[in-house]
Protein backbone atom coordinates (compact mmCIF):
# COMPACT_ATOMS: atom_id res chain seq x y z
CA UNK A 1 0.00 0.00 0.00
CA UNK A 2 1.25 3.78 -0.90
CA UNK A 3 2.78 5.82 1.86
CA UNK A 4 -0.11 7.22 4.01
CA UNK A 5 -0.44 11.35 3.45
CA UNK A 6 1.52 12.85 6.28
CA UNK A 7 -0.32 15.16 8.46
CA UNK A 8 1.20 18.25 7.01
CA UNK A 9 -0.16 17.42 4.00
CA UNK A 10 -3.86 16.85 5.40
CA UNK A 11 -3.67 19.95 7.39
CA UNK A 12 -2.88 22.13 4.30
CA UNK A 13 -5.65 20.14 2.05
CA UNK A 14 -8.23 20.99 4.85
CA UNK A 15 -7.17 25.03 4.70
CA UNK A 16 -7.98 25.04 1.12
CA UNK A 17 -11.06 22.73 0.48
CA UNK A 18 -12.44 22.03 4.39
CA UNK A 19 -12.57 19.25 6.40
CA UNK A 20 -15.60 18.17 5.24
CA UNK A 21 -14.09 17.57 1.41
CA UNK A 22 -10.78 16.22 3.04
CA UNK A 23 -12.06 13.37 5.47
CA UNK A 24 -13.82 12.71 1.52
CA UNK A 25 -10.85 12.86 -0.34
CA UNK A 26 -9.30 10.86 2.48
CA UNK A 27 -11.72 8.30 2.41
CA UNK A 28 -11.78 7.42 -1.15
CA UNK A 29 -7.99 7.25 -0.84
CA UNK A 30 -7.80 5.25 1.72
CA UNK A 31 -10.73 2.97 -0.17
CA UNK A 32 -8.93 2.94 -3.09
CA UNK A 33 -5.61 1.57 -1.85
CA UNK A 34 -7.39 -1.26 -0.18
CA UNK A 35 -9.36 -1.84 -3.10
CA UNK A 36 -6.08 -2.03 -4.83
CA UNK A 37 -4.42 -4.85 -2.37
CA UNK A 38 -7.90 -6.91 -2.44
CA UNK A 39 -7.71 -7.26 -6.13
CA UNK A 40 -4.04 -8.37 -6.24
CA UNK A 41 -5.21 -10.80 -3.68
CA UNK A 42 -7.61 -12.35 -5.78
CA UNK A 43 -7.70 -16.00 -5.62
CA UNK A 44 -5.87 -17.62 -9.38
CA UNK A 45 -9.09 -19.42 -10.21
CA UNK A 46 -12.12 -16.93 -11.21
CA UNK A 47 -14.71 -20.02 -9.48
CA UNK A 48 -13.19 -19.39 -6.37
CA UNK A 49 -14.29 -15.52 -6.56
CA UNK A 50 -17.95 -14.89 -5.04
CA UNK A 51 -20.14 -12.49 -6.70
CA UNK A 52 -22.71 -11.96 -9.62
CA UNK A 53 -21.17 -13.81 -12.40
CA UNK A 54 -23.98 -14.50 -15.26
CA UNK A 55 -25.57 -11.78 -17.48
CA UNK A 56 -28.89 -11.86 -15.58
CA UNK A 57 -26.88 -11.80 -12.13
CA UNK A 58 -24.90 -8.80 -12.99
CA UNK A 59 -28.55 -7.13 -14.58
CA UNK A 60 -29.67 -7.39 -10.96
CA UNK A 61 -26.30 -5.35 -9.45
CA UNK A 62 -27.10 -3.82 -6.00
CA UNK A 63 -25.72 -0.52 -8.67
CA UNK A 64 -28.47 -0.40 -10.90
CA UNK A 65 -31.48 -0.86 -7.70
CA UNK A 66 -29.41 2.02 -6.05
CA UNK A 67 -29.76 4.47 -8.82
CA UNK A 68 -33.14 3.39 -9.41
CA UNK A 69 -33.95 3.82 -5.63
CA UNK A 70 -32.34 8.03 -6.42
CA UNK A 71 -33.85 8.80 -9.55
CA UNK A 72 -37.27 7.66 -8.23
CA UNK A 73 -36.98 8.59 -4.57
CA UNK A 74 -34.08 9.07 -3.00
CA UNK A 75 -33.34 12.62 -4.73
CA UNK A 76 -36.09 14.02 -3.65
CA UNK A 77 -35.85 13.29 -0.27
CA UNK A 78 -32.74 15.14 0.56
CA UNK A 79 -32.82 17.95 2.15
CA UNK A 80 -31.46 21.50 0.68
CA UNK A 81 -31.56 24.56 2.48
CA UNK A 82 -35.13 26.26 1.98
CA UNK A 83 -33.32 29.91 1.76
CA UNK A 84 -31.87 28.23 -1.79
CA UNK A 85 -35.02 26.97 -3.88
CA UNK A 86 -33.38 27.30 -7.19
CA UNK A 87 -30.14 26.00 -5.75
CA UNK A 88 -31.89 22.74 -4.28
CA UNK A 89 -34.08 22.43 -7.58
CA UNK A 90 -30.33 22.73 -9.43
CA UNK A 91 -29.08 20.28 -7.37
CA UNK A 92 -31.89 17.67 -7.13
CA UNK A 93 -31.88 17.63 -10.75
CA UNK A 94 -28.45 17.55 -11.04
CA UNK A 95 -28.44 14.27 -9.09
CA UNK A 96 -31.48 12.35 -10.99
CA UNK A 97 -29.69 12.99 -14.07
CA UNK A 98 -26.14 11.48 -12.90
CA UNK A 99 -27.83 8.39 -11.11
CA UNK A 100 -30.13 7.53 -13.73
CA UNK A 101 -27.16 7.75 -17.10
CA UNK A 102 -24.40 5.58 -14.45
CA UNK A 103 -27.38 3.23 -14.30
CA UNK A 104 -28.10 3.36 -18.17
CA UNK A 105 -24.82 4.06 -19.65
CA UNK A 106 -23.42 0.86 -17.84
CA UNK A 107 -26.73 -1.76 -18.10
CA UNK A 108 -26.47 -0.91 -21.95
CA UNK A 109 -22.72 -1.87 -22.08
CA UNK A 110 -23.18 -4.71 -19.48
CA UNK A 111 -23.00 -7.35 -22.39
CA UNK A 112 -19.88 -5.78 -23.84
CA UNK A 113 -18.10 -5.96 -21.04
CA UNK A 114 -18.99 -9.50 -19.51
CA UNK A 115 -17.72 -10.84 -22.35
CA UNK A 116 -14.93 -9.11 -23.26
CA UNK A 117 -11.51 -10.35 -24.69
CA UNK A 118 -9.47 -10.28 -21.31
CA UNK A 119 -7.12 -8.15 -22.98
CA UNK A 120 -9.91 -5.54 -24.08
CA UNK A 121 -12.00 -5.59 -21.04
CA UNK A 122 -9.77 -2.60 -19.42
CA UNK A 123 -10.09 -0.09 -22.53
CA UNK A 124 -14.11 -0.87 -22.73
CA UNK A 125 -14.58 -0.14 -18.89
CA UNK A 126 -12.50 3.31 -19.60
CA UNK A 127 -14.93 3.72 -22.56
CA UNK A 128 -18.31 3.18 -21.26
CA UNK A 129 -17.09 5.13 -18.12
CA UNK A 130 -16.04 8.22 -20.15
CA UNK A 131 -19.77 7.56 -21.75
CA UNK A 132 -21.69 8.11 -18.73
CA UNK A 133 -19.39 11.15 -17.68
CA UNK A 134 -19.88 12.78 -21.24
CA UNK A 135 -23.52 12.05 -21.17
CA UNK A 136 -24.39 13.20 -17.96
CA UNK A 137 -22.62 16.77 -18.51
CA UNK A 138 -24.24 16.81 -21.71
CA UNK A 139 -27.44 16.31 -20.16
CA UNK A 140 -26.84 19.07 -17.65
CA UNK A 141 -26.07 21.25 -20.36
CA UNK A 142 -29.43 20.41 -21.95
CA UNK A 143 -31.19 21.19 -18.80
CA UNK A 144 -29.74 24.50 -18.43
CA UNK A 145 -26.99 23.92 -15.34
CA UNK A 146 -24.85 27.02 -16.12
CA UNK A 147 -21.14 25.75 -17.62
CA UNK A 148 -19.37 26.75 -14.20
CA UNK A 149 -21.62 24.49 -11.92
CA UNK A 150 -21.11 21.67 -14.29
CA UNK A 151 -17.03 22.49 -14.16
CA UNK A 152 -17.31 23.00 -10.55
CA UNK A 153 -18.53 19.56 -10.00
CA UNK A 154 -16.61 17.42 -12.15
CA UNK A 155 -13.92 19.23 -10.09
CA UNK A 156 -15.39 17.89 -7.03
CA UNK A 157 -16.13 14.32 -8.59
CA UNK A 158 -12.80 13.91 -9.56
CA UNK A 159 -11.37 11.92 -6.59
CA UNK A 160 -14.59 9.49 -7.01
CA UNK A 161 -13.65 9.23 -11.23
CA UNK A 162 -9.93 8.46 -9.98
CA UNK A 163 -11.18 5.71 -7.60
CA UNK A 164 -13.17 4.05 -10.38
CA UNK A 165 -10.20 4.30 -12.62
CA UNK A 166 -7.55 3.07 -10.39
CA UNK A 167 -9.53 0.15 -9.55
CA UNK A 168 -10.28 -0.78 -13.33
CA UNK A 169 -6.58 -0.40 -13.74
CA UNK A 170 -6.33 -2.62 -10.80
CA UNK A 171 -8.93 -5.95 -12.32
CA UNK A 172 -6.93 -5.21 -15.17
CA UNK A 173 -3.83 -6.59 -13.94
CA UNK A 174 -5.29 -9.42 -11.67
CA UNK A 175 -5.15 -12.88 -11.72
CA UNK A 176 -8.90 -13.12 -12.67
CA UNK A 177 -7.88 -11.42 -16.34
CA UNK A 178 -9.64 -14.47 -18.39
CA UNK A 179 -12.97 -13.57 -16.62
CA UNK A 180 -14.51 -10.23 -17.83
CA UNK A 181 -18.01 -10.65 -16.22
CA UNK A 182 -16.22 -11.10 -12.45
CA UNK A 183 -14.56 -8.09 -13.46
CA UNK A 184 -17.54 -6.31 -14.43
CA UNK A 185 -18.90 -7.44 -11.41
CA UNK A 186 -16.15 -5.73 -8.77
CA UNK A 187 -16.56 -2.97 -11.31
CA UNK A 188 -19.87 -2.13 -10.56
CA UNK A 189 -19.07 -2.55 -6.52
CA UNK A 190 -16.68 -0.25 -7.44
CA UNK A 191 -18.99 2.36 -8.88
CA UNK A 192 -22.00 1.77 -6.34
CA UNK A 193 -19.53 3.13 -4.10
CA UNK A 194 -18.10 5.84 -5.98
CA UNK A 195 -21.68 7.38 -6.79
CA UNK A 196 -22.31 7.76 -3.01
CA UNK A 197 -20.12 11.00 -3.25
CA UNK A 198 -21.65 12.63 -5.82
CA UNK A 199 -24.76 13.90 -3.46
CA UNK A 200 -21.63 15.63 -1.41
CA UNK A 201 -20.05 16.93 -4.58
CA UNK A 202 -23.17 18.25 -5.93
CA UNK A 203 -23.81 19.57 -2.73
CA UNK A 204 -20.45 21.72 -2.29
CA UNK A 205 -20.47 22.66 -5.83
CA UNK A 206 -23.87 24.43 -5.04
CA UNK A 207 -22.15 25.73 -1.47
CA UNK A 208 -18.84 26.61 -3.21
CA UNK A 209 -19.84 28.47 -6.10
CA UNK A 210 -21.98 31.57 -4.06
CA UNK A 211 -21.59 34.76 -5.54
CA UNK A 212 -20.50 33.45 -9.04
CA UNK A 213 -23.72 31.99 -9.26
CA UNK A 214 -25.87 34.30 -7.91
CA UNK A 215 -28.28 36.18 -10.32
CA UNK A 216 -27.64 33.34 -13.16
CA UNK A 217 -31.11 32.26 -14.37
CA UNK A 218 -32.22 28.72 -13.90
CA UNK A 219 -35.16 27.42 -15.65
CA UNK A 220 -36.32 30.88 -16.16
CA UNK A 221 -36.00 31.66 -12.30
CA UNK A 222 -33.09 33.80 -10.69
CA UNK A 223 -30.52 31.56 -8.83
CA UNK A 224 -30.22 33.44 -5.21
Amino acid sequence: MANIPNLDSLFALAQENGIVTTIVIFTLWLATQLAVEWVKKLPSKPAEIAGPTSLEDLMNHKLFQHCQYYVSFGVRKIKFSPDYPMRGKMYKDMLEIYFDVVSNTFKDNLARLATADSKAWSAEAMRTLRTAMDEYEQQFTDEGVPQLVIDKFADWHQPSIEFITNNINALNESKIANDSARKTSVLFGTILNATKTAIFSAERTLIVLNGELSGNIYKGEVIE
